[in-house]
């Protein structure tokens, strides 16, 4: 696992040094060229593709033609030197890829590991070279051949080499050409190894020069990548460094991975004595089945493996950010996932292993069938492990991971000799299955205890991810054992067929309960179809791009008072600003609901509350709703939220029925689950009319259902303008505040809004110390959150000027607005789907930043009355911050062009007139269901 530290720089400049760590580096970072972690991902699933090919043939061929005890030697041998290459390293390569990616220009950092590299490889050499003069040799190596000894020893220092260019290229940001290498590399190693085959040449000594062949591949075509983009160091590089700055890098090496030597020096010192106490103690056919069970496992976590590296990088810097609703977001987002890959191919082999042996290793290796099915669940543990230590790395926790390696692993080495040893000694002498089950037994608690720590640190609960986990480790070895079962009814009795038909069955049922409850497996149903765009399957649409036109209701009179019945949460500030206007208009106005509390109602207004809760409310009551609906006969029923409520009034039948989309129910919902679409497409198909608060909201709703175009009108949530307005636009600027209001979840960006106020304030101290001592930072709302924002704000030193209110009620907003200089709302996600926090704060004369998703770009125009930030990144929106903080005549120029712009189009008793134009019009209209 990688260690990947906050960087450690000195104090210097004028601001406190959290705010410069954060910032040097990144500035550095922005040089490297560098695709989309998407892209990146892509190509690293795509290399893996063909690793897992090259895998394939490699163990569909070498255990059946070695034979248990020959490929049993060669597992020793190679498992020995990685081992022992990877204490020699210490993880200092992955140290190495952290400064490159800080100091990307810095070829010092490449050309002193290299000196490392080499004086490491002497040094092995000459310990091998040792042991053989003593007689060491056979005892650290039973039974083994000298040639093969050297040949395993250059096999695990390329390795080594690989691996260091490998990362090299994710440093400076060519992950995508590195990973085309790859791929050529395996095909070329497929078609060499067939040549092997074909010309019968596969001997243990032949395998290891076709390995040490098809890595030296590796090797070169990494060199080349970095030569072309000239990021290899060249002789005068080698020249230039003196021993002075050779031994200061050594020292930042040695500082990085001290913290850690001890933890992976005994890691790989306990999986060196496991086999080589399996090799003692029950020789090499044992030690060949044990390999091959490892192996298929190995395949299974090639997937998760191949990415770790990126999930790494992407930790280490939100956590340089001091980001901490960035880190878990990316914990909620990728942990499910890459479980999810690593507990499909597991469950998979523990239901197919007999027919896995036959395929990949014939009939010699039959007692390998109990080895294959326990260790097919060690994937799971390692992969999710790999992850876990990159958060525990990225957030610091060294040492506490240190620790629980250390209690683990000893533990383990007393269970390894029980399980192992031979019986003359008081041991068990179980063999491969001994070894087997300790691998299992111990990785599986370590991780289950890193788990519950790192969720405690990221202060996330636990238990929703392992239900997720348990459930979908339940629901694969279910589809993997009807699978199996299904092979019974087939007439083929090849046992390739068999596997390819079972796998094929496999799939097909993993795809289904994926594609139907993608939740569980951390994906969405937008995720799903944005993967079969890429591969062609199905047709690419750009929603946001649709050419709309809605139908013209400039036409309609509205006419006589109605009686309304609006079903929505009454616990939100919008149904009652829309409950409370209807009935002002004077309008008979029932709201019906089964969410308590809110803003006070109109004096004239119903209020009913529904006896059962949400989210089994929206179906159990059914019966109580359509009781009301024929005691009250409304003239018309106003659904507010597709989803929920939707639901619940498309149960109803009741018509005519207009359905109101919100967000999240158009934005999200849908994609949940295959089921959620069919369910919003069916409530919006049943509604006499649609209504949206934005016109991105409304080609969303389009892109669900087609028809939803011909019966819609873009209804905004409007301001009241008397309300909301400038009270104090001359006050001594004593101080200069930058605000926002907002729930204080992730999805609001709000952590975007401190690192982005630090980032402006140190610039700031840079060129107008004076200017940035008058900068203030508020926020206000309540939300999960809070803590870790305070924290944050601490970390950047600016805790002491920034003021987390709480929670605001609607009427005293327009008072903590004209607190207010600037307003900013970094939202991060698309059901943003109305900025009514925007023109709340326009209409009060506010220039406003905003971010460039949902229906916020709508309210503003960029350059008039605030500005749009595309990318959504803290030094962008420091950028548009400065601009602002730095002009008093911008400021009140865009908050005076702002406040015209809601009076023209966003007026709420203009808004309510629209409203009753669409409650005539649909009334007017033939009851069509």
């Amino acid at each position: 696992m990688s260690q990947i530290p906050t960087p450690n720089q000195s104090n210097t400049g004028h601001m406190p040094p959290p705010s410069a760590r954060y910032r040097r580096p990144l500035r550095d970072n922005t040089q490297v060229p560098s695709d989309s972690l998407r892209k990146r991902y892509l190509y690293k699933v795509l290399a893996s593709v063909f690793g897992l090919l090259s895998n394939l043939v490699i163990y569909s061929i070498v255990p059946r033609v070695l034979g248990p005890a020959a490929y049993g030697n060669f597992n020793f041998l190679s498992h020995f030197f990685s081992q022992l290459v990877e204490i020699l390293d210490g993880r200092s390569s992955v140290g190495a890829l952290v400064k490159a990616s800080q100091r990307p220009d810095e070829k010092g950092l490449v050309v002193s590991y290299l000196y490392y590299t080499a004086v490491v490889s002497a040094l092995l050499f000459g310990a091998i070279q040792l042991s053989h003069w003593t007689g060491v040799e056979d005892w650290l190596w039973p039974d083994q051949n000298s040639e093969n000894i050297y040949l395993a020893a250059a096999w695990g220092l390329l390795v080594w080499y690989h691996g260091i260019l490998h990362k090299l290229c994710d440093a400076y940001g060519y992950t995508v050409v590195a990973e085309k290498v790859r791929i050529f590399q395996k095909l070329l190693a497929i078609v060499l190894l067939l040549a092997f085959y074909y010309f019968d040449y596969i001997t243990l000594r032949s395998f290891f020069i076709y390995y040490i062949s098809t890595l030296l591949m590796l090797v070169v075509g990494f060199a080349f990548v970095l030569i072309r983009k000239q990021k290899f160091p060249f002789y005068k590089d080698f020249k230039a460094l003196k021993f002075p700055a050779i031994r200061s890098y050594f020292k930042e090496y040695y500082i990085y991975t001290f913290p850690l030597l001890l933890y992976i020096s005994l890691e790989a010192f306990t999986s060196i004595i496991d086999r080589w106490l399996l090799q003692y103690s029950s020789g090499a056919q044992e030690q060949g089945y044990f390999s091959l069970g490892f192996q298929i496992s190995a395949i299974s976590a090639l997937f998760v493996s191949s990415v770790a590296s990126l999930i790494e990088r992407e930790f280490s810097i939100a956590h340089g950010r001091k980001d901490f609703a960035q880190l878990r977001y990316l914990f909620d987002r990728y942990i499910p996932l890459l479980f999810s890959f690593a507990a499909f191919f597991s469950c998979f082999t523990f239901f197919h292993a007999g027919n896995v042996i036959d395929v990949f290793a014939g009939d010699s290796f039959d007692s390998s069938l109990l080895v294959i099915v326990i260790m097919s669940a060690f994937p799971i543990f390692f992969t999710f492990g790999r992850i876990l230590g990159s958060i525990y790395f990225a957030t610091g926790q060294n040492i506490l991971y240190r620790n629980l390696g250390f209690v683990f692993f000893l533990g383990g080495m007393v269970l390894s000799y029980i399980l192992i040893s031979p019986k003359t000694l008081g041991g068990l002498e179980m063999g491969a299955v001994g070894l087997s089950i300790k691998i299992v037994l111990v990785y599986g608690a370590l991780v289950v205890t890193q788990f519950y720590f790192i969720c405690k640190i990221l202060k996330v609960r636990p238990w929703p991810y392992w239900l997720s986990q348990i459930s979908v480790i339940g629901l694969f070895l279910l589809l993997s054992y009807l699978s199996s079962l299904s092979l019974a009814y087939l007439p083929f009795k090849s046992t390739f067929v068999q596997l390819l038909i079972g796998g094929l069955i496999y799939n097909l049922l993993v795809v289904g309960i994926v594609f139907a409850f993608p939740r569980l497996f951390g994906l969405t149903h937008n995720d799903i179809t944005e993967a079969l765009e890429r591969v062609g399957l199905v047709s690419s649409q750009n929603w946001k791009t649709l050419d709309l036109k809605l139908p013209d209701l400039s036409e309609v009179t509205p006419k006589e008072k109605k009686k309304v019945m609006l079903l929505s949460a009454r616990s939100s500030i919008h149904t009652v600003k829309w409950v409370n206007g209807l009935a002002e208009l004077g309008h008979e106005v029932i709201l019906v609901s089964m969410h308590d509390g809110g803003d006070p109602l109109h004096t004239s207004v119903q209020y009913i509350k529904l006896p059962w809760k949400a989210p089994t409310g929206y179906f159990l009551n059914i019966f109580q709703f359509k009781k009301l609906l024929a005691q009250y006969k409304p003239d018309l029923l106003h659904v507010h939220f597709v989803s929920g409520y939707g639901t619940l009034g498309t149960l109803s039948g009741f018509q005519p029925r207009m359905l109101s989309v919100w967000g999240t129910d158009i934005f999200n919902f849908p994609y949940l689950s295959q089921i959620n679409k069919l369910l919003i497409y069916y409530n919006l198909k049943t509604a006499s009319w649609i209504c949206s608060t934005s016109w991105i909201m409304a080609k969303k709703t389009a892109s669900v259902y087609k028809s939803a175009k011909d019966k819609m009108t873009v209804t905004p949530f409007g301001v009241d303008i008397e309300s909301f307005k400038n009270l104090n636009y001359d006050r001594e600027l004593d101080t200069i505040n930058i605000g926002t209001i907002k729930t204080l979840m992730a999805k609001y960006g709000i952590d975007t809004l401190i690192q982005g106020f630090a980032l402006a304030r140190e610039e700031l101290f840079e060129t107008d110390p004076d200017l940035a001592r008058k900068m203030r930072l508020t926020i206000c709302g309540k939300g999960p959150q809070k803590e870790i924002l305070q924290e944050m704000a601490e970390s950047f030193e600016i805790g002491d000027i920034t003021e987390f209110k709480g929670f605001v009620s609607h009427s005293e907003i327009p008072n903590e607005l004209n607190k207010m200089d600037v307003y900013v709302a970094m939202s991060r996600e698309e059901s943003e789907s109305f900025g009514v926090a925007i023109i709340e704060a326009s209409s009060v004369e506010l220039p406003v930043i905003v971010s460039s998703y949902g229906g916020l770009p709508e309210v503003v125009v960029h350059g008039e009355t605030g500005f749009v930030v595309d990318e959504n990144t803290p030094e962008a929106l420091s950028e548009r911050i400065i601009q602002l903080v730095q002009s008093r005549d911008l400021r009140r120029k865009m908050g005076q062009m702002g406040r015209h712009r809601v009076v023209t189009h966003y007026r709420w008793a203009d808004n309510l007139k629209l409203m009753e134009k669409v409650y005539d019009h649909i009334l007017g209209k033939p009851n069509e269901h």
